[in-house]
This record gives structure tokens, sequence and C-alpha cells, in this order.
């Protein structure tokens, strides 16, 4: 498992276009890419998970859910955290 890195880690929202039974594949894609999700919450075919990810584990995330998802995904950026 990778630390994330903490000059560079973000609270991202990810909205997938999905239904409610992908929601567990899609949070263990995210846990794989070293992202924490922090909340979850669906609708209407629509999955948001708030998620902290640094920019390696972004990278790695878009790159897989590009591939199993393409063109039903949004990422909003919500915050920068730091550690001290």
């Amino acid at each position: 498992m990778r630390r994330l890195d903490k000059d560079s880690a973000w609270i991202f929202e990810m909205a997938v276009k999905s239904s409610r039974s992908e929601a567990n594949k899609i949070g263990d894609i995210i846990e794989d890419s070293n992202g924490v999700i922090l909340g979850r919450r669906s609708s209407d075919d629509i999955i948001k998970f708030l998620i902290v990810l640094d920019l390696v584990s972004l990278d790695d995330l878009i790159n897989k859910m590009v591939t199993i998802y393409p063109g039903k995904m949004k990422f909003r950026k919500a915050k920068v955290i730091s550690f001290e």
C-alpha cells in the first residue's frame, strides 16, 4: 500500500453514472488506487463518492475508471488538506 503524499492530498467528489449494485465494485477500485473513501451517496443511477487522493492516486484512479466506465464519471475538487 502506498502512502498518500502529504503535500498534495486533495478531497474530491467523484460521480459515476451507474446502478447502485456497482457501488461496492467502484469502492474497491478507489481503494485499489490508494484512495480513502470518506462518504458515499446515491440517487437516480448516480453514485457519488467523497474521497481523499494525492495526485498520483488520482491519475491511477482516472485511468482505471476511464477503462471500465468511459464517459460515465466526473471529478470535482473539493478542498486541499495538509498534514502536520
